[in-house]
């Protein structure tokens, strides 16, 4: 016998679920617009090796949905969106206007152990600018992190912004003398730094460090950015130094509620950042973890053969940015969600009637279909079959509606409905004209035609 749950890792969405899903999805695109980004859509199918290539070790190579085509080419379901996208941009980059502002909403898959906030198939916003190289993009990209956040609603103790800069994390472990050929496993282990004791992310860090330069990441990974260069003078002439400076003096005085802090051990996982990193953390003391984050890619292109270009983006997760709704109670009620009045429609029952059953249920969809053609922000539910009154109620009251629109034999033979009020109890009978006039004084927010005056 088959099973009803999902494929371990995914998760089914029942409509209420959806319902919110598509709530979060619609503000994310609503903030996009408003920036003017342009949005975008890929295949969930790509060759394997553009995520082999920069992706990291985790996502490249462990966490990868894999499977041979007919042609015996290598595939994979896709597990991020940068490549994806930087991958599109390359095949017109030269004939596309400058900056471009992309973003997209779409579903990724990485086949790892699943945990709370982290599904093997989730839904990120990924959004993106290309083709401008300068701080001010790296700040337009902050910005729409920070306005999604105040499309929710959210208050300002609930997150923070965290900086980082891959140059100044590079320039640090060269003045400290580190190898070239050992930073990029050394900035792994940095990522790690939050998740690891200080005895594993020591002995990580001596199987290719001595004990000098292990004393000095700690150091560095400990302090705030106003004391860096007190104890580090020589990164003072850095770029990343410079920037991060930069980012942090603009964004307090744009958006002075914001907290926003430097971070020396955010570096991210992706191989391909090379410039600002940052991330949104929840401060819940429940869900104290990343929500999302991106950074600066400028050097991507070139795994598609093509001279690279400025590119900054980030990306938001469905699950953990839900949960940090829930957790701050940022989900209103569905019927809010909805926006709308809902109705059910319905027939009685009475054999004794000489009204035929299709002469019924004909009514009650010519009835539905002017509703719903003159009232807006109203969901009218037809119900197929005859019912009695208390089940038509029942089956109303049960789904939470605002209303119910009973027509029985009488009612049709008199071209009236019955409607009754399920929040105050009220019920009247009205003709059709009068039903519109009557929906649109309860304040249901409606445009609807004045052609209802020559109905019947």
């Amino acid at each position: 016998m088959l099973s009803t749950s999902p494929y371990k890792g995914t998760k089914d969405f029942y409509p209420e679920e959806q319902l919110v899903q598509n709530f979060i999805f619609e503000k994310w695109r609503e903030v996009c617009l408003s920036h003017s980004f342009e949005e975008y859509q890929t295949p969930i199918i790509e060759p394997k090796e553009i995520y082999e290539a920069k992706s990291g070790e985790d996502v490249g190579n462990k966490e990868l949905f894999t499977f041979t085509d007919l042609g015996d080419r290598q595939l994979c379901l896709r597990p991020e969106m940068t490549p994806s996208v930087t991958r599109i941009v390359s095949g017109k980059y030269k004939e596309l206007p400058k900056p471009i502002k992309y973003f997209s909403i779409g579903s990724f898959y990485r086949n790892e152990r699943p945990q709370k906030g982290r599904n093997r198939e989730f839904w990120q916003i990924n959004a993106d600018i290309f083709g401008e190289g300068n701080i001010y993009s790296d700040l337009e990209t902050i910005s729409l992190a920070i306005d999604i956040m105040n499309k929710f609603k959210a208050p300002s103790n609930s997150y923070a912004f965290y900086l980082n800069h891959r140059v100044l994390i590079s320039d640090f472990l060269n003045l400290i003398e580190v190898e070239t050929s050992k930073t990029i496993p050394v900035i792994r282990i940095i990522d790690k730094y939050e998740k690891l004791s200080p005895h594993i992310f020591e002995s990580e860090l001596q199987k290719y460090l001595n004990d000098t330069q292990i004393n000095q990441i700690a150091k560095f990974l400990t302090l705030e950015f106003e004391n860096l260069t007190s104890i580090f003078p020589e990164i003072e002439s850095n770029k990343g130094y410079q920037e991060i400076m930069e980012l942090l003096e603009t964004i307090k005085k744009i958006y002075p509620e914001i907290n926003i802090f430097f971070k020396g051990s955010l570096v991210r996982g992706f191989d391909y950042y090379d410039g600002l990193v940052f991330e949104v953390y929840d401060l819940n003391p429940d869900n104290n973890r990343s929500l999302y984050g991106g950074g600066r890619y400028n050097g991507l292109a070139n795994i598609f053969g093509q001279q690279n270009f400025p590119a900054v983006g980030f990306a938001v997760g469905n699950e953990t940015f839900r949960i940090f709704l829930e957790n701050w109670n940022l989900i209103p009620p569905i019927n809010e969600i909805l926006n709308l009045k809902k109705v059910a429609i319905f027939g009685i029952k009475n054999p004794e009637s000489d009204v035929s059953h299709e002469n019924l249920i004909h009514y009650i969809f010519e009835t539905s279909n002017t509703l719903r053609k003159n009232l807006k922000n109203m969901a009218i539910d037809t119900l197929l079959e005859l019912k009695s009154p208390s089940s038509g109620l029942d089956y109303a009251s049960n789904k939470n509606y605002d209303y119910a629109i009973l027509v029985g034999p009488d009612e049709y033979l008199n071209s009236s409905v019955s409607i009754k009020d399920l929040k105050t109890g009220e019920q009247n009978l009205f003709n059709l004209p009068e039903l519109l006039t009557y929906l649109t004084n309860k304040n249901l927010n409606n445009n609807y035609s004045s052609a209802y005056e020559s109905l019947p």
